[in-house]
Formats: C-alpha cells, structure tokens, sequence
C-alpha cells in the first residue's frame, strides 16, 4: 500500500524561526508474514492518516505527529518490534514477523533537519493462531489504532525543511 503527500516545514524569519508543516509526506506499507497463506498480504486492508499536533514550531522544537492506522475488520499487523520484545504476560511475537515500523527522514536526507524521539505505540490486541508451532497468542494491531511520533526539529534548521514519514 502506498500513499504519497508532500510535506514542508519553512522557516520565514531569521531571529524567531518558525515552522509551518504544510503536510506529511507518507510511504506506508503494512504487511502480513508470506508464510500466513491463509491470511495473505494485509496491505490493501490498511489505510493510513497522519496528523500534525502542532502547526508551528522553532528548531530545537518537538512536533508531535499522529499516524492512525485504520485496519480492516478481520485483519491484523504485527506490533513494532520494540513491543514485540515487551509484550503483556501470554503474548507472544511470531519469529517470521515483519514487524510494523515508522522511520522518518529529511528530503534529502543529507539534510538530516530532524530526528525522531522514541515513538509511542498504541497497546497490542491479543489474536490466538498456529502458525506451526502449535497453538499461540500473537500481539497484533487491528482496528483502529495511532502511534504517536515525536519529530525533533535540528536546532541547526533553517530555510524549508521536508520530510517524509515511512510505515512499514
């Protein structure tokens, strides 16, 4: 699944630089493990929102951005692999997973004009299946669920700073 918005921040002034997100520039791809035939791909089955909290914003700044996964009913993702290692007590992580993951990077990314803080994932939903080794619990996404992003603008930025949020 791909959807492509382009997304600037600019900077008008010298002494108090401010910021100004026209939009978010999105690659999202969510995907199921090949080897779940039965299940098949759950790109299609994801659409994908972002939001920005905040308009403006000076370097050294955090702009806090919402990704809202709508995932159809039925479907699941696999949580972040950060979650995956620090799942609730009767969850498990399939070995095989394509764990689901947000990177965000400057356009170009010589650029390097912001950095990510740690991203706050949404609690994972317990999903029963064998996937060969026996009956399991999984943690997964499904429905609606948002990470929340924290973009760091460099406290060097200056000018128009673009970058593009990419889920995976």
């Amino acid at each position: 699944m791909t959807n492509e918005q382009p997304a600037a921040l600019c900077c008008p002034a010298r002494t108090s630089l401010r910021w100004l997100i026209l939009a978010l520039a999105l690659l999202a791809s969510a995907s199921m493990n090949r080897g779940v035939a039965a299940q098949g791909s759950s790109a299609s089955k994801v659409e994908v929102r972002t939001a920005a909290a905040l308009l403006k914003g000076s370097p050294g700044d955090t702009l806090p951005i919402a990704v809202e996964l709508d995932i159809a009913s039925g479907w699941h993702i696999w949580t972040s692999e950060a979650q995956s290692r620090a799942l609730p007590a009767g969850m498990t992580a399939f070995d095989g997973a394509i764990f689901t993951a947000i990177d965000v990077k400057t356009v170009p990314a010589a650029a390097a004009m912001v950095s990510v803080a740690d991203i706050q994932w949404p609690a994972a939903h317990a999903v029963k299946g064998d996937l060969g080794e026996g009956p399991q619990t999984f943690g997964v996404y499904e429905g609606k669920v948002v990470a929340f992003v924290p973009v760091i603008i460099a406290q060097s930025a200056s000018g128009t700073v673009e970058f593009a949020i990419t889920l995976e």
